[in-house]
């Protein structure tokens, strides 16, 4: 199912349109069904995507703070993290507007001091525990009302929360066990790796 979605986003479908193609549905959505059907999958699926535009900022703030305290890597890392939060973003909005969902929740300004390289690590971590468990309630209640098409959308983002949660840990125990130098070095692969 998923090498049909990818092949039908490739050729230029709409996420919903590759979507309904790889579960064997017909191109277009009968407009009486849309998405205004399930206001609750609607809903979550909006604050969603505010989850995934704070987490963009987030980053983003993150990575200015590790630059102003000489953490290239730190700051490279979490540049990419940035784009790739944001390109969930994209993602989900693009669906949403497949599925007539247009408005955008306001997001909380992040913080923009971090009190150092663990702490920063630990409230990105954090982050990325809050939007598993979002995507879970999304994939979980767009399945409960028969809603497949947000549930696999939901359910392919989630796979690399996973990913990134584990990433998190590694690189918080590294840190805890890590003298001045060999943070450095961390830093270092940080930077290398992004």
């Amino acid at each position: 199912m998923r090498e049909s979605y990818v092949a039908a986003r490739q050729a230029g479908s709409t996420p919903s349109a590759a979507w309904r193609a790889a579960i064997g549905k017909p191109a277009e959505i009968n407009p009486a069904v849309k998405m205004t059907t399930l206001p609750t999958v609607a809903d979550l699926l909006t604050a969603q995507i505010g989850r995934e535009r704070y987490a963009n900022a987030f980053y983003t703030a993150l990575a200015t703070w590790a630059d102003a305290a000489g953490y290239d890597g730190l700051k490279a890392w979490a540049d990419r993290e940035a784009i790739s939060e944001m390109g969930h973003a994209q993602k989900l909005i693009a669906y949403g507007r497949d599925r007539d969902i247009t408005g955008l929740a306001a997001i909380p300004a992040p913080p923009t001091t971090f009190g150092g390289y663990t702490t920063a690590l630990s409230q990105a971590l954090d982050l990325e525990r809050q939007v598993s468990a979002a995507l879970q309630t999304l994939t979980t209640t767009a399945r409960g009302v028969g809603d497949e098409p947000t549930a696999l959308i939901a359910s392919d983002l989630l796979r690399g929360q996973v990913e990134s949660e584990k990433e998190l840990k590694t690189l918080i125990q590294r840190v805890a066990r890590a003298d001045t130098t060999t943070l450095d070095l961390l830093d270092h692969e940080l930077m290398e790796a992004a």
